[in-house]
């Protein structure tokens, strides 16, 4: 089989440009001119030292090389465990404290210089860069991806509820340890219990990119600094992730297809992984699903890749479902299951318990550092999970039960089945999909299910086909029994799917054929990707790409402000600025901000007072010393240091329907206590409303 026609990579770039010039201007005042200036601005500032920290992980990868010889394409193995070892350093280092000051700051750049140092002497030998015609089609995805990166956290992508994940534990975690000096558990926030490796790189950037940390500062310091351009970078890192994820996999197809047909195969696998919407969406957020597709395609393929004896399969395996577990824990599932199913098929069963013990101390040396951070801060080593036999650490019985029945499906296995393939009418948001019919898959799932079935059909790919067959069967029984069904949890798919659909369509006889329904599919998920872009906030996608993040720090207020302007004009800005931006100048600076009912306290400096709505917040603590005296609930406020409070009353209803808050924490309670407070200023729209604590209840 003949390769495709390759395009020379100066294409390539040329696509990529056009793209993110045309893309960028979308539902924008900005011409394609500006929006291309603009993101290859951020580009320089933020995108430089985010692919920094990726190459370097790259690099680090130099580490595995004896551990995977014999593999005949041992490069992107070696590269998913250094990236894996790079996220594990930067998360062992921040829970010791080794991440702060000067000391720390000198700790971060000698790993990325290291890192980077190692990629340069592996490459020694000159890297070859081609691009197929196939695989332009991807320069296209990138361009989505890079511009979908740029705007700024909160704005886009409605599935995601705006990015509330990020906005919520992503980014604001990795604000709060990069302030503390130490990635930590925090009792307000039970997602910082969890393994938070990505997490853990965004605050390695941040010491990278020299983010001020003080605390007292009058100026918002942290990852929102100046116009908050760090939290750009963080998206761009997990964009760069996503970007890493399809190229390991696009290379993880080279031994299963004739040399000639490798050029396609790995270009449909590129497109197909970079190309379906979900990735754009998860990826251009400050979200971990991006490395979590990378390892678990890797670890997976791994299992039963040739070259390896028995004993260093299973190691390298147990590495890779390490890695996935520390980015995400379900990784376990979606992970270690189907490569465990692998390497029961591809070693001799007298090996099996060699491969095993090696594969789990292997595994248990990456979660190590998670473990005894979790099990010092809470005493349960995988809170908030088997609190039945650890123990519920600082939760309550009623908070584990809250958690438990918000992250799990109740409905009937009829129902579970169903979600399959129809929308869940049941769903608080509305009727949506949750399946494999999301309108964020595109053909994915289609393509993937022809892609096995066809593998194993063949005699030259059945075994290869059936063990891909295997794991979309597994993980999607697991999606089904163990998680709360949501869409976006079925990413490990999309590396497994994309892997099967190159090598099955390399496989045609006729490499015309190929290339052309290789081209087709690629081109259905990129259009699938540019539409869902085009279609957010009423195809307005990027309203906020020129102004970013500086809206919502408050920075853009405080240099009105700063020129003195006429009291109109304050009046004006005054009721044109954001709850975050108002609270920088007008809360009480005598007290902290408290946000009540809200949990997305990203934008606000200094670190508000919050908690999930599974924690014990502030407002509830005093609600339960004194269920019926809301004056005294203003005390309490007061003496944990509260002085202002930002009221979310369409977050407090809709979670106390919903059943997932304290059911103290009632709209009725809380506006019996709003009348004991001042009002400063409300969002009637928004159902926000800021108050000032009278200073009588110090």
């Amino acid at each position: 089989m003949n390769a495709p026609t390759r395009i020379p990579l100066l294409a390539a770039g040329l696509v990529l440009i056009a793209s993110i010039a045309a893309l960028g201007s979308i539902g924008s005042d900005a011409s394609p001119p500006m929006a291309l200036a603009r993101v290859l601005a951020l580009f320089l500032q933020a995108g430089l030292p985010a692919g920094a920290y990726l190459l370097a992980g790259i690099g680090w990868g130099v580490c595995f090389t004896r551990l995977t010889r014999g593999v005949d394409d041992p490069a992107p193995v070696n590269a998913a465990l250094g990236v894996g070892m790079l996220l594990w350093l930067s998360h062992a280092l921040g829970a010791g404290g080794l991440l702060a000051g000067n000391l720390g700051r000198g700790l971060a750049f000698a790993l990325v210089i290291i890192g980077l140092g190692l990629l340069a002497w592996s490459a020694r030998r000159g890297l070859a860069l081609r691009v197929s015609a196939t695989g332009v089609l991807g320069a296209i995805a990138l361009g989505v991806l890079l511009v979908a990166a740029s705007n700024p956290p909160g704005w886009l992508w409605e599935s995601e509820f705006r990015g509330y994940d990020a906005l919520s534990y992503h980014l604001p975690l990795a604000q709060e340890w990069l302030i503390a000096g130490r990635i930590q558990g925090l009792e307000h926030n039970v997602y910082s219990t969890l393994p938070s490796a990505v997490e853990s790189a965004f605050v390695h950037l941040g010491v990278l990119t020299f983010a001020p940390t003080d605390p007292g500062s009058t100026l918002p310091g942290g990852l929102i600094a100046g116009d908050g351009w760090r939290l750009i970078a963080c998206q761009w890192l997990h964009a760069w992730l996503g970007v890493f994820a399809a190229w390991v996999c696009s290379r993880m197809v080279r031994g299963f297809v004739p040399e000639s047909g490798r050029g396609l195969a790995a270009s449909i696998t590129f497109g197909l992984v970079l190309g379906t919407p979900w990735m754009i969406v998860t990826g251009s957020l400050a979200y971990n699903e991006a490395p979590l597709v990378a390892f678990c395609a890797v670890g997976v393929v791994a299992s039963f890749l040739p070259g390896l004896s028995s004993g260093r399969r299973g190691a390298v395996v147990g590495l890779l479902v390490g890695c996935a577990c520390i980015v995400k824990p379900t990784a376990i599932l979606f992970a270690g299951v189907p490569a465990a199913m692998g390497l029961a098929i591809t070693i001799p069963a007298r090996h099996w318990c060699r491969a095993a013990m090696l594969g789990s101390i292997a595994g248990l040396m990456v979660l190590a550092p998670w473990l005894a951070r979790n099990a010092v801060f809470n005493a349960n080593p995988v809170f908030p999970a088997l609190t039945g036999v650890f123990g519920t650490g600082h939760w309550s019985p009623e908070q584990v039960a809250r958690y438990q029945a918000k992250h799990a499906f109740d409905g009937s296995l009829l129902d579970r089945l169903s979600l399959l393939v129809r929308p869940d009418p049941h769903d608080p948001a509305g009727p949506r999909h949750r399946g494999l019919l999301h309108p964020q898959w595109g053909l994915f799932f289609g393509l993937a299910w022809a892609s096995v079935a066809g593998l194993a059909l063949f005699r030259g790919t059945r075994r290869l086909g059936l063990i891909l067959l295997g794991t979309l069967i597994l993980q999607v029984v697991l999606w089904l029994t163990f998680t709360h069904l949501q869409a976006r949890f079925m990413m490990p798919a999309l590396g497994i799917g994309a892997i099967a659909g190159g090598v099955a369509i390399a496989h045609l006889r006729s490499p015309p054929r190929a290339w052309t329904l290789g081209m087709l599919c690629v081109g259905a998920q990129v259009l699938a990707s540019v539409l869902t872009f085009a279609r957010q906030y009423d195809a307005h996608p990027n309203t906020l790409l020129i102004v970013g993040p500086a809206l919502r720090t408050g920075q853009l207020l405080r240099e009105a402000l700063r020129e003195r302007p006429d009291p109109t004009t304050v009046d004006r800005l005054f009721e044109a600025a954001s709850p975050e931006a108002l609270t920088h100048v007008a809360a009480d600076r005598q007290g902290r901000l408290a946000l009540i009912g809200g949990a997305t306290p990203l934008y606000f400096w200094p670190v508000p007072v919050y908690s999930t709505t599974y924690d014990r917040g502030v407002l509830v603590e005093a609600m339960h010393a004194a269920p019926d005296a809301p004056e005294a609930w203003n005390a309490h406020l007061r003496s944990r240091g509260v002085g202002t409070a930002l009221v979310d009353m369409g977050e407090i209803g809709r979670l106390s329907r919903w059943g997932t808050s304290d059911p103290l924490l009632t709209p009725e309670r809380v506006r019996a206590w709003l009348e004991t407070t001042r009002p400063i200023r409300a969002w009637e729209d928004a159902g926000l409303v800021l108050v000032r604590i009278p200073r009588q209840y110090e």
